[in-house]
This record gives C-alpha cells, sequence and structure tokens, in this order.
C-alpha cells in the first residue's frame, strides 16, 4: 500500500528533525544561521500544573543551578514573571542564559501588537532583551502574520532581539 503524500512529507519532516537531534546530539549549543550559538537542551515551562507560580520558579532556579542554559517560554504559558524572579534569584548572570519566547497568535495579530506584546515580555521578565522570538503559530492567516513578522525584525534593529 502506497503512502499518501502528505503522510510521506510529514515523515520526511520528522526524520528531518530526528537527524538534527542526532547530529547534535554531544553538542553543548547549536550555531544558528545568524551566527548565534543557542544551547541544545533546555527548560520547557509549558503544560503543567507547576508550570506557574513558586513550582515554575524553584524548577527554574535549580534547572539554572545545575547548569541548564536555556529557558523555553511563551504568552500562552503566563510564567514570564515568574521565570524572571527565577533568573534574578538564581545569581546566573542574564547574558548567560537563552531565553526564547513565544507571541499568542490569537491575540497578537498586528504589527502593533507585535511590538507591544515583545516589550510586554521584557517588562514581565525582567531584561532588555530575549534571544529569541517565535510567532506561536501562524494560523492568524498570512497578512497577520507577515505584519506580526514585520514587527519582529523591527524588534530585532532595535536590539530587543539579537
Amino acid at each position: 500500500m502506497a503512502v499518501p503524500t502528505s503522510r510521506r512529507a510529514a515523515l520526511a519532516r520528522l526524520i528531518g528533525w530526528a537527524a538534527l537531534l542526532v547530529a547534535h546530539a554531544n553538542e553543548d549549543t547549536i550555531r544558528l544561521r545568524s551566527g548565534l550559538r543557542m544551547p541544545a537542551n533546555g527548560l520547557g515551562t509549558c503544560c503543567r500544573k507547576t508550570a506557574r507560580g513558586q513550582p515554575i520558579i524553584d524548577a527554574t532556579k535549580e534547572y539554572l543551578r545545575v547548569g541548564g542554559r536555556l529557558i523555553d517560554t511563551a504568552m500562552a504559558y503566563r510564567n514570564h514573571e515568574e521565570i524572571g524572579e527565577a533568573l534574578r534569584a538564581s545569581g546566573v548572570k542574564r547574558e548567560d542564559v537563552w531565553i526564547t519566547s513565544k507571541l499568542a497568535s490569537g491575540t497578537v495579530n498586528s504589527y502593533a501588537k507585535g511590538l507591544a506584546a515583545v516589550d510586554n515580555i521584557l517588562q514581565e521578565i525582567g531584561t532588555t532583551y530575549l534571544d529569541l522570538v517565535l510567532i506561536h503559530s501562524p494560523k492568524m492567516g498570512k497578512e497577520k502574520a507577515i505584519a506580526v513578522w514585520k514587527a519582529l525584525i523591527d524588534a530585532r534593529k532595535a536590539g530587543k532581539v539579537p
């Protein structure tokens, strides 16, 4: 039985991701196209009862204490303030931690909202820059996604994202 084209494409993408993971399994960082080096492993802060409040503060501080250096968060997780508190309490310098956050595409769907969201995330975490900002899901439609993307480009030009 032949595999449908859409499934073949999905399988090829999955194999591609698996190959990428295997290729970088023994590396501490991954060099991005921009030249920046991102830690290869990180702390995801989503989707569990302990993703907010004191439990995520404690988990993040412990992660940083044992040497972890990438934190993945998002507007949808609603824990930026806790991540910032944990970072400040950890004693680890901001420049030694990679912070990725994601814009909530359900509410951030225009250029102005994209710029405002980046500023709000910065304020909530208590930092002057984010290492990576993504659009959590581009399901807002092509034109709105392009407008948000342009806001991210301008946030980068303003030094808010390297």
